[in-house]
């Protein structure tokens, strides 16, 4: 088992506690971890971005034009 700290408690880290703050507008999003280890070619989790759906949807959108 893995778990996260804060210094005073721990949380067992599982496939479906693991959320990233969206880079863009600041929102919580779930995300899968192992997805996004595989997507990346650093294990450093403090400089992994990841956007939330929406942000990602209008970047996208913005590519196509």
């Amino acid at each position: 088992m893995i778990y996260a700290t804060d210094g005073t408690d721990r949380i067992q880290i599982t496939n479906y506690n693991i959320e990233a703050r969206c880079p863009k507008c600041g929102r919580f999003h779930e995300i899968d971890l192992i997805d996004i280890l595989d997507e990346t070619d650093t294990i450093d989790l403090e400089s992994i971005k990841v956007f939330c759906p929406e942000c990602s949807q209008r970047y996208m959108e913005s590519e196509d034009m």
